[in-house]
């Protein structure tokens, strides 16, 4: 399943989004044993749920708008038998789309690195993945949020390499926009322009001869 490929990060927000909502909905007798303030719980709840909504977490912020929909749209009689506020989901839920207008307007820090460098593997993998089926749309997302388009496989090949062995010059040409080294060699030497033109691929090797790509 898809779902249990997401990062441990995602899964942490999810538990403790999930726990601040149990805490926010504790019974009243319980709170008060316990000498708990719920409020406490509810702006926990805000706080980490912004975070979320600044960071980008996709996959954090889908499963939590499902959960908080759901509980703030509970029936009546549904509601009382699990002990859920609705008026306490809706709250959640109203935070998240202020938080995320703000952020809209705002710019506040994604996160996500500029430098060209991959936060981690997984975006290059992505990358890879991305160029050797020919989504292009998916490599500019990629490139946009800062994976490395010089990153190196284990045999030395570079995301450029991968486009030009598929010949995809529309790819290429993206990469080569964005900085690609065109004349960086794998493991055996070869270079985009070697695997271009390997591969009979004469618009790919017109594109990397004019980028600069050496013979």
């Amino acid at each position: 399943m898809v779902i249990l490929k997401e990062s441990s990060r995602d899964w942490g927000v999810v538990i403790v989004i999930a726990l601040l909502a149990i805490g926010a909905n504790l019974p009243l007798e319980i709170t008060e044993n316990l000498n708990i303030d719920r409020k406490y719980f509810i702006v926990g709840l805000i706080a980490v749920v912004g975070i979320a909504l600044i960071r980008y977490l996709k996959f954090t912020l889908i499963l939590v708008i499902a959960l908080l929909a759901v509980g703030a749209n509970l029936p009546e009689e549904i509601a009382k038998e699990f002990n859920v506020d609705t008026q306490y989901m809706l709250l959640g839920l109203v935070a998240m789309v202020v938080i995320s207008l703000s952020n809209r307007v705002l710019k506040l820090p994604s996160g996500l690195e500029k430098s060209g460098r991959s936060k981690t593997a997984h975006g290059a993998a992505a990358l890879f993945t991305a160029i050797l089926k020919g989504r292009i749309a998916v490599v500019q997302s990629l490139i946009s949020q800062g994976v490395n388009v010089n990153i190196r496989t284990v045999s030395g090949k570079t995301p450029l390499m991968a486009a030009a062995f598929k010949g995809y010059s529309d790819i290429v040409q993206l990469l080569v926009d964005n900085r690609a080294d065109v004349n960086m060699k794998d493991s055996r030497g070869d270079t985009a322009l070697k695997l271009a033109a390997r591969g009979g691929y004469t618009r790919t090797v017109e594109l990397l001869k004019k980028a600069g790509a050496k013979e």
